[in-house]
């Protein structure tokens, strides 16, 4: 089987002796990987502990050709870097072959001398299946990361990912949160706006990262590495369900962009990059503005005149991230809901009332604003004023949530709307109510 040709879709493709003689290819994209590496190893080396477990990394396997390069290029990095592997793999018991995928991983680990770890998961299918098996996915590697005691998850996200996800972003509305995609590098916590408050020690969990080093390579260059590598490998076939949005942008959009620049997912990966650098430097003014909300404590109020006179970005950037600490869900902060905080905000000290998803109740009362728990309402999301606004656009800013995929029915976008006449009529009809 020539490089790159892989096996029929569906089918497993295994080529060449283990240990593959080194290439061109493969020492350029070795380069990129051991730089993420060694960058993510020295953020969690500031003590020996964080050193020490920095050395055991649990490389996250799904049996695909993406993972498969990533095992191979990592192999070549145990001794530079003195690294311990273990191989983590998830079967989500979705489908009937996913077993003896999960066995071809196991197996090839064994076979390459590694330690591995599985993880069979009992999932539902369903409304947001996608991101529901992501977050049990996530949850089993972390575990099996705390089992071992490695600090970082290796993931095989490749440009071709980082492009999907970002254009995947940009039709559902995001910010620059969204346009920012996946990062290099993310503590574990951080990759949940749930969590944004979250301590992963105070919760019994170990501080740790998940790593992407193959954000360089493109779809096409990990397959023909994994052949190279002579890693086994099988294709996931519900990676060709039209039913999911992302293969719509992988089959037919992503194809006619390469035809109009063949380097638009590096081009994409750039942007990528410039929109995390200039969210970093938002959430840097925030954190001047309200250190409270950075810190590992709750803080139940928030006094406006702290952001009145910060940029609307800050401004939006604050008070989202004081709803999500409440336990307001990421699908109720959206972008018209924002705006119309925002409005409230530099408008006065309130009263001013929102009901929010799930059960939560913002008050704006006398320059301060507070959440408390609050009994079910109604089905709306949003202010009460104003039920539309829970049809609105993704939030600007936030990456998508599992309510994204479907299994929440605001997930659904409504007709475009100006959001400032939203804001102002909200603001008034609040108004009206006090």
């Amino acid at each position: 089987m020539p490089p790159g040709s892989g096996a029929p879709r569906g089918g497993i493709a295994r080529s060449g002796p283990a240990g593959a003689p080194r290439s061109g290819r493969i020492a350029a994209a070795l380069g990129p990987v051991r730089r993420a590496l060694a960058d993510a190893r020295a953020a969690l080396g500031a003590d020996e502990t964080g050193g020490q477990r920095a050395r055991t990394v649990i490389v996250a396997c799904s049996g695909g050709p993406d993972s498969a390069a990533l095992l191979g290029l990592v192999e070549l990095l145990v001794r530079p870097l003195a690294l311990r592997i273990v191989v983590g793999h998830v079967d989500h018991g979705l489908r009937a072959a996913s077993a003896d995928e999960a066995e071809l991983v196991r197996a090839t680990a064994i076979a390459r001398g590694h330690d591995v770890r599985t993880t069979r998961l009992v999932l539902t299918p369903g409304p947001g299946i996608p991101a529901r098996a992501r977050d049990a996915r996530r949850a089993a590697l972390r575990a099996q990361a705390t089992e071992v005691g490695a600090a970082l998850v290796l993931l095989g996200h490749t440009a071709t990912d980082q492009a999907e996800t970002m254009l995947l972003h940009l039709c559902r509305g995001a910010g620059l949160a969204g346009l920012s995609a996946m990062a290099p590098c993310e503590p574990f916590d951080r990759a949940d706006p749930m969590k944004l408050s979250a301590s992963p020690r105070r919760h019994g969990m170990q501080p740790g990262a998940w790593v992407r080093p193959l954000l360089h390579l493109h779809r096409d260059e990990t397959r023909e590495l994994a052949v190279r590598f002579g890693i086994p490998f099988v294709d996931d076939p519900t990676n060709l369900d039209p039913a999911h949005p992302r293969t719509a942008i992988r089959e037919h959009v992503l194809p006619i962009l390469r035809g109009i620049n063949p380097r638009v997912e590096a081009h994409l990966g750039e942007l990528a990059r410039h929109a995390r650098d200039a969210e970093q430097v938002i959430v840097d003014l925030a954190r001047d503005r309200a250190p409270a909300l950075f810190e590992d404590h709750d803080d139940d109020a928030l006094a406006v005149a702290t952001i009145r006179t910060a940029p609307a970005a800050v401004r939006t950037h604050v008070l989202r991230r004081f709803c999500l600490r409440a336990g307001v869900s990421p699908d109720a902060l959206r972008g018209r809901t924002i705006a119309a905080i925002d409005a409230a905000v530099c408008e006065g000290d309130g009263p001013h009332r929102w009901h929010l998803h799930p059960h939560r109740t913002l008050w704006l009362e006398e320059g301060r604003l507070r959440i408390a728990h609050a009994g079910p309402v109604s089905d709306a999301v949003g202010p009460t004023a104003d039920p539309s606004v829970a049809t609105d656009d993704l939030p600007a800013g936030v990456p998508a949530s599992p309510a994204h995929d479907g299994s929440h029915p605001s997930a659904e976008p409504s007709s475009p709307t100006d959001p400032a006449k939203s804001a102002a009529a909200l603001a008034k009809a609040s108004r009206s109510n006090h």
